[in-house]
């Protein structure tokens, strides 16, 4: 009697899904994969870039805490993996006469999220402020944006930075000294 082993390889499958920003859905992203046990698998890439989100990679639990590795040997059973979104945020910076007025500071803003543009501030000395409203300044893109927006008012963050600029009058004073040959200051 002669006995021959047959034997067959498993094959196990790699099942891909979003994971909504917030956690709370799921959802199968494209077709899942078949693999031969111990065969080499490489990980689809993630969903791409958009003004919205950025996927940082494929995560092995529906918490996306940890990454997996892109490339692995198919084990001895499915593989589920997952990628949650990050809103993509972009700054609001505020210039006073074209220059950065600093006491504002640099504002991250989650795109679509709606901003309140700041009150003009007070404490500009000898100068005062010429328009009703912000100039809205588009830093990096070809979008449409409204031009002005009214202090305290709201405005829809665009795939963008920006800058909301004031112009003043420009009252400022300036004063000269002088020292002469003597040495007296006038």
């Amino acid at each position: 009697v002669e006995l021959h082993a047959v034997t067959k390889v498993s094959k196990f499958k790699v099942s891909y899904f979003i994971v909504s920003e917030d956690g709370a859905t799921v959802t199968p992203y494209g077709i899942p994969a078949v693999y031969d046990f111990g065969h080499s698998v490489t990980l689809l890439p993630v969903p791409a870039t958009t003004e919205q989100y950025t996927y940082s990679g494929w995560y092995t639990t529906e918490a996306c805490t940890t990454l997996n590795a892109n490339t692995f040997n198919m084990p001895a059973a499915d593989v589920n993996v997952y990628a949650r979104p990050t809103t993509n945020k972009y700054t609001v910076e505020y210039y006073i006469d074209g220059v950065r007025y600093d006491a504002y500071g640099v504002t991250e803003v989650p795109y679509g999220t709606e901003y309140t543009a700041k009150a003009f501030p007070t404490d500009i000395t000898g100068k005062e402020i010429l328009s009703d409203a912000w100039t809205v300044i588009v830093k990096n893109r070809a979008i449409t944006v409204p031009s002005e927006v009214a202090p305290n008012g709201k405005i829809t963050m665009p795939a963008s930075n920006l800058i909301l600029e004031a112009t003043t009058n420009n009252k400022g004073y300036k004063i000269n000294y002088y020292v002469t040959k003597d040495g007296v200051t006038t």
